[in-house]
């Protein structure tokens, strides 16, 4: 099959220009255009096969997450690459593991049978918990409508391969950086702008505001900080607002 390279369906978004700093740009791929890659024409409703998670089958440089990396990568050579001694910010925001689950077929097939993971533990929706807090998705139309396990399995197997298709591409970047010599003064940072709920409590999705829905990653790298300070988890309160230059 041949893959025809399609139109750059991302913005890049310069957030502010500074005489200290080489321009602030933020690159995002619209939700909406995941480009020309090609998809399973497969469908079946009774696993969310189709509508909530599909498998890319061929033309994967085309999906929308592969045009947002390059173009980081992009920006990131032309930041590093000696005509402006100035530093950087690159803020490279991918739309998965967000709804719909729409990965290679790789990442979500290494994970097999989905059936050999397990669900969450508490199926239903505490009686003594408000009802505001509660939110409907897909086929669920009241707090007592669950979804059948069968399809919880698939549904979690492809949130997961959501989620190692995305730390792929976040692993490009890094190999981008190593590549240009700048990851020894590079401070680098991973987070999400919400958490996520895959059946806990008869809840999909980041519409509540218990910890599931807000607690999000927040993960640093600064490779001069020294002391034994790499891998350590801190209880400490942190704001993604602390986050920007």
């Amino acid at each position: 099959m041949a893959c025809v390279p399609c139109g750059a369906f991302f913005d890049v978004h310069c957030e502010r220009r500074h005489e200290d700093w080489i321009s602030v740009v933020s690159v995002c791929y619209h939700a909406h255009a995941p480009g020309h890659a090609q998809y399973e024409q497969h469908t079946n409703a009774s696993i969310g096969q189709g509508s909530e998670w599909k498998r890319i089958v061929a033309c994967e440089e085309n999906d929308g997450e592969y045009l947002l990396t390059a173009a980081a990568i992009r920006f990131l050579v032309q930041a590093t690459n000696g005509s402006d001694p100035r530093p950087f910010f690159l803020g490279m925001g991918h739309h998965r593991p967000h709804l719909p689950w729409i990965s290679p077929s790789r990442f979500i097939d290494q994970y097999g049978d989905p059936r050999q993971y397990p669900l969450a533990t508490h199926q239903t929706y505490p009686a003594s918990a408000a009802s505001i807090q509660w939110h409907p998705w897909f086929d669920q139309v009241v707090k007592t409508d669950v979804e059948p396990a069968v399809k919880q399995f698939f549904l979690r197997r492809g949130y997961y391969g959501a989620v190692s298709y995305t730390d792929y591409h976040f692993g490009l970047m890094l190999d981008a950086l190593d590549a240009s010599g700048h990851a020894p003064n590079t401070v680098v940072l991973l987070t999400g702008d919400h958490g996520w709920h895959l059946g806990e409590r008869n809840m999909w999705e980041k519409k509540g505001l218990d910890e599931l829905d807000c607690h999000v990653p927040f993960m640093v790298r600064v490779p001069w900080l020294k002391g034994g300070s790499s891998g350590l988890r801190t209880p400490s309160l942190a704001e993604q607002v602390d986050m920007m230059p």
